[in-house]
């Protein structure tokens, strides 16, 4: 079974060393995200099984709206719907948090990760030319909520 919170912290009950062991150099270090978690407007929702975490969720409120940074699903979970739950706590959370709309960038080559965005009501607004270090292009995403 899938729990789902608002990490406030790290600690022993949310072991993400797997999943930095999978995203490798793509992805904030454990650190980063420790220091994310210190910035009073960034959230990470989590998702976890027996105690290790299977995906995260980073977002920022910046009233009146949101972005999310960063959706990192295990290997594993990927395919079963746990991006799609994840998100969809996420834009639960900001409508609580009285945000109107939530925006995202995601790479142009990531077509699962767009028709998944799509599937809960994001809407393409514009594109980020050579975004990612790779120089590839980024759509704008955004959510009226």
């Amino acid at each position: 079974m899938i729990a789902f919170e608002i990490l406030e912290k790290l600690d022993p009950a949310h072991s993400l060393e797997a999943l930095a062991k999978e995203w490798g150099d793509e992805f904030w270090s454990i650190s980063q995200i420790e220091a994310s978690l210190k910035r009073e407007n960034v959230f990470i929702m989590s998702a976890c099984s027996a105690g290790v975490v299977e995906g995260l969720c980073f977002y920022e409120l910046s009233l009146p709206s949101a972005d999310i940074l960063y959706v990192y699903v295990s290997l594993k979970m990927r395919g079963k719907g746990l991006g799609r739950a994840l998100v969809e706590r996420v834009v639960r959370d900001c409508q609580g948090k009285s945000a109107s709309s939530l925006f995202l960038e995601v790479r142009v080559s990531n077509t699962k990760a767009i028709g998944l965005y799509q599937a809960v009501g994001f809407k393409e607004m514009g594109r980020r030319r050579h975004y990612y270090r790779d120089g590839e292009d980024a759509l704008i995403l955004r959510k009226n909520l």
